[in-house]
């Protein structure tokens, strides 16, 4: 009755509606999202995630034209669910009745208070586990990235390749980088990365990269861990786990194949009309996961190399290894005060005598306040770390040092003031910046920097919420408030990274 191996046709089946169709993609977080709210009020729940890994779990059909993803096989690995929720109600009689009683009540999901006018979007919350000792996690800097929290990834399977769909890789019709151009800096560089990908798969095409260069050299070398020369198998690693091939210097096997550079990447758009904004969402989750799993494994195995630290250097200078905060004497006063475990990270960028062309260009594109990303007012910051109850936290910022208005302003600020740092030049280093911003509990960034982005991509890949990219006076009365008295509100999730991918 069915094939040889049952396991495997039934993913091949299904995995395809699992990724695209039916908002089945969307179901893991919503899960998360529940249970959030339902650790919030202290309600027993049975959690049932693991079934997302199991393929033979699904009603399936030999008859293409019968799919049914929804439903479980019996008998199956449901003959368990039974015994769960029979512990799960010895466990609740067990318990004392104040766990549920005394809990802490729902908060809405659009928080907003009178004090502060504001209204933050906190749809696409994701619960971290911080003392979940129990859930599966790896280990980044002393930070934890628990795995319940990172989005759901389909593996390899007939439809999905190194986390794209459909992606042919025909050696015969391949795509080389040209080594030798950078277009931009980091934040430019990661998504020349990641358009290429774009790109090879729209060509139906293996993706080639050189041993050195772009982009081995810089993005990837010089920002993550995994891609040392002195290690004899981290081309063929590089393979397996991304899809790509590393050439050698020298050599002239690739000869025939199309050559893109830097600067075309830049600007490349998947002109795929059936690519939608998950699958490309889905494949850079992928990639971001990857790449910290991969340096992550680095660090376990050299935990005092200098890349390790070179990566970690503002982690490890405000946060033990505990993850709690250090005293530190960068606050604004010159003080020695505490860092406390929970913070935002502020980041500043000033685009040099572009700045105003770039601003206006993300008012034009995305709809934001042109000046709230650059200016950072302190109305602002209240307004959005009030409802999440981090008022009273440290507040980092990350900056190119060309905007020191803003940070004069923000220090001497009596609400700020105490709470705000400059991370020092000492200290500063772009890979170590962003890993104090990947794993801040708020991030506020400017929509129109490459380098924001990424690191609002990496922390949705990685499970982290509250990423604050674009920002707006709300409208008034049914039209613009020009005067300026309109409330801020933050708008837009996820998904606006992918939509606006080209800017």
């Amino acid at each position: 009755l069915f094939p040889d191996n049952p396991a495997a046709f039934s993913w091949s089946n299904i995995s395809h509606y699992i990724e695209f169709e039916h908002n089945h993609r969307r179901f893991y977080h919503r899960d998360l999202l529940l249970l959030s709210r339902l650790q919030k009020v202290g309600m027993p729940y049975l959690d049932m995630r693991m079934l997302y890994s199991r393929s033979d779990a699904h009603v399936n059909s030999l008859d293409d034209r019968k799919k049914d993803c929804l439903h479980l096989c019996a008998p199956g690995p449901l003959d368990v669910v039974g015994r769960l929720f029979h512990n799960l109600l010895i466990e609740i009689d067990s318990r004392d009745d104040s766990t549920i009683t005394n809990a802490e009540p729902t908060k809405n999901l659009t928080s907003h208070t009178q004090d502060q006018d504001v209204i933050v979007d906190t749809t696409n919350d994701r619960t971290k586990h911080q003392d979940d000792v129990s859930s599966p996690y790896f280990t980044f800097c002393n930070k934890r990235i628990y795995l319940n929290n990172t989005p759901f990834l389909i593996q390899n399977s007939d439809n999905t390749n190194f986390g794209f769909a459909r992606w042919n890789r025909n050696v015969s019709n391949s795509v080389v980088i040209d080594k030798s151009r950078y277009y931009g800096r980091t934040g430019n560089q990661i998504r020349e990365w990641f358009h290429a990908f774009d790109l090879a798969r729209d060509r139906d095409a293996a993706l080639l990269i050189h041993d050195d260069g772009f982009p081995i050299d810089n993005p990837l070398r010089k920002l993550f861990l995994g891609f040392d020369k002195s290690d004899p198998n981290w081309k063929q690693r590089i393979e397996n786990i991304f899809g790509v091939t590393v050439v050698d210097a020298g050599d002239e096997s690739h000869t025939n194949s199309t050559q893109i550079n830097a600067k075309e990447l830049f600007f490349y758009k998947s002109k795929d009309r059936d690519q939608k904004v998950e699958q490309r969402k889905s494949h850079r989750h992928y990639v971001i996961q990857k790449l910290y799993r991969l340096a992550a494994e680095e660090m376990e195995l050299n935990p005092n190399s200098s890349s390790t630290n070179d990566m970690c250097s503002s982690l490890f200078a405000f946060f033990d290894e505990n993850g709690e905060g250090r005293k530190s004497n960068i606050s604004s006063d010159g003080t020695n005060r505490q860092i406390t475990s929970k913070y935002t990270v502020i980041h500043s960028r000033s685009f040099e005598k572009h700045k105003y062309a770039y601003l206006e260009k993300a008012q034009e594109r995305f709809g934001v306040d042109g000046r709230a990303s650059m200016d950072f007012p302190e109305d602002l910051i209240t307004s959005i770390l009030t409802p999440l109850g981090m008022q009273n936290n440290s507040i980092l910022m990350i900056t190119d040092g060309q905007n020191e208005e803003v940070i004069q302003r923000l220090s001497s600020d009596v609400v700020i003031g105490p709470l705000f740092h400059v991370v020092p030049p000492s200290l500063s280093t772009v890979k170590s910046d962003m890993m104090l911003a990947i794993f801040s509990d708020v991030f506020l960034g400017n929509p129109a920097s490459t380098f924001s982005w990424f690191i609002a991509q990496a922390r949705y890949a990685l499970g982290f919420n509250n990423s604050f990219l674009f920002i707006r006076r709300r409208k008034k009365n049914g039209g613009d408030n020009e005067d300026g008295e309109g409330r801020w509100e933050t708008f837009c999730d996820e998904d606006c990274l992918y939509t606006f991918h080209d800017m």
